[in-house]
């Protein structure tokens, strides 16, 4: 029996009728929070090789393609990652060619766990409500094309990111209250706008103890292909730094520091940062005290230059000695750096520093002596010059002269007064672990240093220095050898050098020596008048 025509559409049409809803049945099926949670995630895992599960995903919206997680857990060898809600586009078309493509991506309630160290896996930490479900395994992907990653326009919201050093304990924690960004695609410019704070916990390798650094940060940065940063600019604001180095001193939140950075780098390879420029400009409040440019390269090796100017210390040096009143300012300062690490080792083998400096406003207490090599260098000579003292009014009658620089120097030595100098001078370098002081000179008003030259070995901490020291125009030589904290002065040998450096001055008042004093006469000229007799025996 032939069946009519008519009858054929209708049921050709009833079959695509109830193709089309089986179909679109199917589909919307798939897309239900269950089949996303217990299917495609867990597909979409296999197939990247890594550990991803949630809550609850739900789909916000088809055109565009919209999804929300709810406490997200993803975790692969080198990093774990738990989000608490996340809302996101996600192109669909891209994934057929390997591709994660996100759009419009809002992330909050973020924690993410990974190692400063490649091959140093991270534990794989249990996201919240999913501690009954067992992680599903990784799998290898089925196809050798490897997936890609990209977003346009991001915003996290009290975001965690730690790391741990090779003994799996954390040693930075990275708390970011705010972040977002326009793009993050390799090989083009991404901006980024954060507010953030640091936190770092010493260990074996890094003694220093920050326990809260906030700062502001807006960058540009470009990644590779495998997502390492390649190149970058960036304005940093910070707050004030709290931090301590344990079994030394403490630091707190007093201190007031604010630093403002502007840099551009660039990273040749993932173990080395070129700094190409940069500027720090550090605030004590609202005023600016000091400023650091510099350009150089971190990495196996590292090699640095730069300049400090108008570096007012006091802020620093007052948390050392926090009674006293002390002042430090260092108009200018040149420096360059080289090395591998600063070991003993290191320090001993390749170490290479030159600096060369201007300070004004010198004024520090004695006890800063015992925790700074330069200043104790500095002691040395002064806590010999009573002694040396002693020695020169023995020979001459000089005593009157020298009476007030005498006092100053025990009132320094015994702590009552600060080191006051009003200029210094410093160009010092060290090689193979030997700081070598090419000269470092100090002005003041009742002591001054003409010169100190020598060698400090680092390791040993021997010393061979020679200083000048001038009181009232008259030079004073003296040399140490020995050990910094245990100089031996040689007295016999200053003594000499001290009529051979003060012998033309006194020939040049010879003429004078038969007139009576006058009230015009220096100091010096009333002294050597009135100890004439006993000086030409001792020089005879």
């Amino acid at each position: 029996m032939t069946v009519p025509r008519w009858k054929q559409v209708c049921l050709i049409l009833t079959w695509i009728i109830a193709s089309a809803v089986f179909l679109a049945g199917l589909f919307f099926l798939a897309l239900t929070p269950y089949a996303l949670r217990n299917f495609w995630l867990p597909a979409a895992a296999r197939s990247a090789g890594v550990t991803a599960q949630a809550e609850k995903i739900s789909l916000v919206s088809l055109t565009p393609f919209r999804v929300r997680a709810v406490n997200f857990h993803y975790a692969d060898s080198d990093v774990s990652l738990d989000i608490a809600q996340i809302v996101s586009g996600l192109s669909v078309r891209k994934l057929k060619e390997h591709q994660i493509e996100l759009h419009d991506t809002r992330i909050v309630n973020l924690r993410m766990r990974s190692s400063l160290f490649s091959g140093s896996p991270a534990p794989a930490a249990e996201s919240p409500g999913s501690s009954d479900r067992k992680p599903l395994p990784p799998a290898n992907s089925g196809s050798s094309e490897p997936w890609q990653f990209s977003m346009y326009g991001f915003e996290l919201k009290n975001a965690v990111f730690e790391y741990e050093n090779r003994e799996r304990k954390v040693v930075q924690v990275w708390s970011m209250k705010s972040l977002r960004g326009n793009q993050f695609l390799p090989e083009k410019t991404c901006s980024i706008i954060a507010d953030s704070s640091l936190r770092v916990y010493p260990d074996k390798q890094n003694p220093i103890e920050i326990r809260a650094l906030p700062f502001h940060i807006r960058a540009d940065y470009r990644v590779d292909r495998s997502f390492r940063l390649k190149a970058f600019s960036m304005d940093l604001k910070t707050g004030i730094c709290d931090f301590a180095i344990p079994g030394v001193v403490n630091i707190p939140l007093r201190a007031g520091i604010r630093a403002a950075t502007r840099m551009e780098g660039s990273f040749p390879d993932p173990e080395t940062i070129r700094i190409a420029r940069s500027e720090i400009r550090l605030f004590k409040d609202s005023k600016l005290i000091g400023r650091l440019q510099c350009k150089g390269e971190t990495g196996r090796r590292f090699q640095y230059d730069g300049v400090l100017s108008d570096m007012d210390l006091q802020p620093y040096l007052s948390l050392f000695a926090p009674d006293s009143k002390i002042s430090l300012n260092l108009s200018r300062a040149e420096f360059a750096v080289t090395g591998s690490d600063f070991s003993p080792e290191g320090v001993r083998k390749d170490l290479k520093v030159r600096v060369i400096a201007e300070i004004d406003r010198f004024s520090l207490p004695v006890e800063l002596n015992n925790n700074n090599r330069l200043i104790r260098l500095v002691m040395i000579p002064i806590e010999a010059l009573p002694t040396f003292l002693e020695l020169i009014t023995l020979k001459w009658n000089l005593r009157k002269e020298l009476v007030q620089c005498a006092n100053s120097v025990k009132a320094v030595i015994s702590g009552k007064q600060n080191l006051n100098f009003e200029r210094a001078a410093l160009d010092i370098s060290m090689e193979t672990g030997i700081l070598n002081i090419r000269n470092f000179t100090l002005n003041g008003k009742d002591i001054e240093m003409e010169s100190i030259r020598g060698t400090l070995d680092l390791a040993t901490e021997d010393i061979d220095l020679r200083t000048i020291v001038i009181v009232n125009d008259l030079k004073l030589p003296l040399r140490f050898k020995g050990n910094l904290s245990k100089p031996a002065p040689y007295f016999k040998e200053s003594m000499k050098d001290f009529v051979t450096l003060n012998a033309p001055l006194l020939q040049k008042l010879e003429s004078l020596l038969t007139e009576p004093p006058s009230p015009k006469d220096s100091k010096l000229e009333k002294a050597i008048k009135r100890g004439y007799h006993d000086l030409q025996r001792y020089i005879r």
